[in-house]
């Protein structure tokens, strides 16, 4: 039986499996290190895993292109899941390193937790926050470990810097539900500060998780910055 012209053509746009899974795996991969500040452990997935067996997939359908008629369909589109990974994959890798996001994720420090922490230790201390210069130590004194507010003793997190928050020293329980109360910072501990602390070259990045004193949590980018309250009025 002779090929019609469509038949032809129909073979040589098809497109084979091996790329058809890397392009899954890709957009999988992106779509998961997207949500990297909703959503960590999903980040992590994305970078630890859908990435890497996509980055495999692509790589063993690059070598299985033989057939000529495809082979330039086959090339621009594992060319561009190449790009996709490696464009995703390596600022992921240097502004925001697995071993962090493991660590934040298995200390816990839930920004929100931390709040309701806050709310319980001013409820119990005639409704005044702790000493921004201790405030972690009190926290933990206060919930007896049990709200599992960070990974250790105080001892052990001090060196290993286990608190990803800071509190802001001039928020009361009284003050605006807009004042910010924590936000997001390098790894440490007992950590106070105000704006200056959350732009400092060492904890910059894309953006930062800010809890507000009203208990709702918000992403801010480095241009919303300046729409943040730090004081009362």
């Amino acid at each position: 039986m002779r090929e019609t012209k469509a038949d032809a053509h129909k073979k040589r746009s098809k497109i084979s499996p091996l790329t058809n899974l890397a392009l899954a795996l890709t957009a999988v991969g992106a779509a998961s290190i997207l949500s990297l500040h909703y959503a960590e452990g999903l980040a992590l997935i994305g970078l630890l895993l859908f990435m890497p067996l996509a980055l495999v997939v692509t790589i063993i359908g690059l070598v299985n292109i033989r057939t000529s008629e495809r082979k330039t369909m086959q090339l621009v589109l594992i060319i561009a899941a190449l790009v996709v990974q490696v464009g995703l994959s390596a600022p992921l890798g240097y502004h925001v390193s697995s071993e962090r996001i493991l660590q934040r994720i298995g200390c816990g420090c839930d920004p929100k937790a931390l709040g309701m922490a806050l709310s319980a230790y001013a409820n119990d201390h005639s409704g005044r926050y702790p000493n921004p210069q201790d405030w972690c130590d009190a926290l933990a004194e206060h919930s007896g470990w049990q709200g599992k507010l960070f990974c250790k003793h105080p001892s052990a997190a001090v060196s290993q810097g286990l608190c990803h928050y800071a509190l802001n020293p001039e928020c009361e329980p009284g003050s605006p539900g807009d004042v910010v109360l924590i936000f997001e910072t390098r790894g440490g501990w007992n950590q106070s500060g105000g704006p200056e602390s959350l732009t400092a070259k060492d904890n910059y990045k894309r953006g930062w998780r800010v809890l507000l004193n009203n208990g709702h949590l918000k992403f801010i980018e480095p241009r919303g910055l300046a729409k943040l309250k730090w004081q009362v009025p």
